[in-house]
Parts: C-alpha cells; structure tokens; sequence
C-alpha cells in the first residue's frame, strides 16, 4: 500500500484501493476538524464583531428593549441562527459546533443522496471534495451564518426528494428549513419565494398537506424569521427596519455605475483556484486577479465607483482586497460560494436524471 523512500512516505496508487484511501482521508479531516472546533476560540472577524457579539449585548441588555449597540448588522441580520451558539456562549467553549454540525449535516445529505443516484464511491469522493474546500471547513470553525443559511436549503432540498415517502412529516420539516432558513440569512429571502411556490406544486396533489405546509410555514416564520430582531428595532429607534446605520456606511452613492463596479469586484472576489491562499510564497496568482479586475473596471469606465461614502479609511481601487490569505479570520466564503454547493448537488442530481 505505502513504502518509504528517501524518508518520505509513498503511496502505491497501483496496489492500493483508492476508494479505502478516499474513505480514510474524510474520517481523519472530520476528527481533526471537529476537535479543532471543539476546542479553539473563534477568530473569525464577522464573528467577533456581530454573531457571537451580539450574544453578550444581549444577555447585558436584554432582547426586546436593549440600549446598546455594537454594529450596523445588529439590527439588519436576525439572530436566529446566532442564538444557536447561546449555551457554547455562556460556557464559554466550543461556540464553533454548530457550524460544524451543519457542515456534518450537508455532508451527509450530500453522500445520502449520491450514493442514492451514482454509486457509494462517488458519494465518497463527493463528501472528499467538499471538505478539501479550505474556506467552507473554516466557516464550520466558526460562527458565521452562511453555512448555517445553507445547510436549511439542503434540508429543504432532502425533504423535497423525500416528501412522497411521507408528506405530512417532510412538509413540515420544509416549512421549519426554510423559516430556519430565512432567519439565518436575510439574504435568503431571495430565495424564499421560489422554494416555497417549488414546496406547493410539489404538494399540490395533497391539498390538506398544502394547508398544513402553509400554517406551518407562517408559524415557523414567526418563531423562527427574526420576528424579535423586528421588535427590537422598533423598541430601539421606532422602526421595524433600523437600516439608517447600514444605509449610511454601505449607500451606492454612484448609480448604475457603482453597481456594476460593484458587482465586478464581487465576481473577481469569489473566483478561486485554491492556489490563491499561499499569497504569503507566491504573490502572482493573486496579483493576476487584481490587475485583471482593474482592467475590468477600467474597461467599463467605472473605476473606484460604488464604494462607501464615509468611512475612516477612504477606499477606492488602488488597494483592492480580496482576502485570499488562507487564514480563518478573514475568511471571506460568504453566501455566494455556499449556494454554489447547493446548486452543484441539484445540477449534479439533474444531469444523473437527464442521462437515465
């Protein structure tokens, strides 16, 4: 299976089962990463300013009539998902599980369904290649809500295949993933709609499990949505929706134009090959993109638009950062990169049912 050679260890691919191998690499890196989330403290940067954070100001000063305040996105991102941490918080250990947890989650849904439509050993290397994803692991050693979002959506997406195997159970479970999907990430109200109308006309042959998925549903949004984020904002300045603070360091103040701008770096921030994290020995990946998105921008006649309108350091294109250092602190996987594991399972499932 292996020898040793020049005191470097080597393995013989040709003996050696390939599949055992894959199999052996996702148990180790599941125990090393779930002892590494156990057992170190948080640094990622989102979480120290605003999940975990806002977990103290609100055991200080209470939920619904809190006077302080600590960041914009305090009253703009429900705390559902934050909440969760609320125990590992108090004890003051291993905050990072839940995350870890949805991780675990979306590997098993992702191997469950796999092996369902391919084949056991394809499942393997499926569950091998997300766990080779460095920023996604890094998310699941902290607090962020993103794989949180995500994992409700693969939820979601298992009781859909699930739901004419028992639809009164997988309906409701459906209703409480996207609620729970929604309060974790406000920005998956985008999505909220299409999931849901996609839920009916899978139910629509079974109309009292269509009443039942829908009570549930406005239920679940109420326990679940961020309903007491909505309260507090009110309490606070009057307002169920306080965004003044957000509006005021985060306004496109450049149009259409600051848009675009915007939406390219965007584009060039999520694009990686991997490569780009050991920035610290080989600079020229990174400076490639840099100077490419430059160009880009220079190309459509919108450089330095859309950028903040008052912040302590003024920002414009002559020091873009893209946060590719490898490192979990400035981990920048956000929610863009977590749906793309969520639709490449769904293209991976239709392109296995196109061809049968």
């Amino acid at each position: 299976m292996f020898y040793i050679k020049n005191n470097i260890i080597v393995i013989n691919f040709n003996s050696c089962n390939r599949i055992l191998f894959i199999k052996l690499c996702c148990i180790i890196t599941w125990i090393y990463w779930a002892l590494f989330s156990l057992i170190t403290p948080v640094t990622n940067w989102d979480s120290n300013a605003y999940t975990i954070a806002r977990l103290q100001i609100h055991l200080r000063g209470g939920l619904f009539n809190n006077p302080y305040y600590n960041d914009a996105r305090q009253s703009t991102m429900a705390w559902v998902y934050d909440v969760v941490h609320l125990p590992f918080e108090i004890l003051n250990f291993g905050q990072a599980l839940p995350n870890f947890i949805c991780l675990t989650g979306i590997l098993i849904i992702t191997y469950k369904l796999i092996s369902k439509y391919y084949n056991v050993n394809c499942a393997w290397i499926t569950t091998a290649s997300i766990l080779a994803l460095q920023s996604v692991v890094y998310q699941a050693a902290g607090t962020k809500p993103d794989i949180g979002a995500v994992f409700f959506i693969f939820c979601w997406f298992y009781c859909m295949e699930k739901i004419n195997e028992h639809k009164f159970f997988y309906s409701i479970l459906a209703a409480i993933s996207l609620s729970m999907m929604f309060g974790s990430r406000p920005m998956a109200a985008l999505l909220l709609p299409f999931l849901g109308l996609y839920s009916l006309w899978k139910l629509r042959s079974d109309k009292r499990n269509v009443i039942y998925f829908i009570i549930a549903s406005v239920v679940s949004l109420i326990l679940w949505g961020g309903t007491e984020t909505f309260i507090y904002n009110y309490n606070y300045s009057g307002k169920f929706i306080d965004a003044t603070n957000a509006k005021n360091t985060n306004i496109n103040i450049d149009g259409i134009g600051g848009a675009v701008a915007t939406t390219v770096r965007f584009l060039f921030q999520n694009i990686t090959t991997g490569y780009e994290s050991f920035s610290n020995i080989d600079p020229r990946l990174n400076i490639f993109w840099v100077d490419l998105c430059k160009k880009t921008l220079n190309f459509l006649d919108v450089p330095n638009k859309g950028y903040q309108p008052s912040t302590l350091i003024p920002l414009n294109d002559t020091n873009l950062n893209f946060l590719r250092n490898g490192t979990e602190n400035s981990c920048d996987y956000g929610p863009i990169g977590f749906l793309a594991l969520w639709t490449s399972l769904i293209c991976t499932l239709m392109l296995w049912k196109y061809k049968s």
